[in-house]
């Protein structure tokens, strides 16, 4: 199971926690896997804002993974034995990548968004996630 937010700015616009159908033997196919469910959405997302107001799409869209080994794949596009079998899905990023629609590059897990929908936190931790969302949700955040 793992997850992806997507922001506007500081306002989060998109969020899904996705299962895999299949078993995924390593993190580094697990992240390609949600790298490209959160591609998807980010394809859409674009094209959609494109429509409604494409003043907006001037910044770079980036979108953030913890994994290096995933990220080098989709960004140069170059699979081995073992990522073979996830070439359609590296393709489709690797081709968004390409094309300018958005990139993929590496950010601390202690600074991902997304991990606070899937993953367990110890209580302070968990104010330390809630705080990376203070602009994006209308929750008071107490600090103690």
């Amino acid at each position: 199971m793992g997850d992806y937010v997507w922001f506007l700015g500081e306002s989060l616009i998109s969020w899904k926690v996705v299962t895999a159908r299949s078993a995924i033997t390593s993190t580094c196919d697990a992240e390609l896997f949600f790298i490209f469910q959160a591609s998807k959405t980010g394809k859409w997302l674009v094209n959609y804002m494109k429509e409604l107001m494409p003043q907006i799409l001037r910044k770079e869209i980036v979108i953030y993974n913890d994994n290096a080994a995933a990220i080098d794949i989709v960004n140069t596009g170059k699979f081995s034995q073992y990522t073979r079998h996830m070439a359609t899905k590296c393709n489709f990023v690797n081709q968004l990548v390409k094309e300018g629609v958005f990139r993929v590059e590496w950010q601390s897990t202690h600074e991902l968004k997304a991990d606070l929908l899937t993953k367990s936190f110890h209580p302070e931790m968990f104010r330390k996630k809630l705080l990376l969302f203070k602009n994006a949700i209308s929750v008071k955040l107490a600090d103690k």
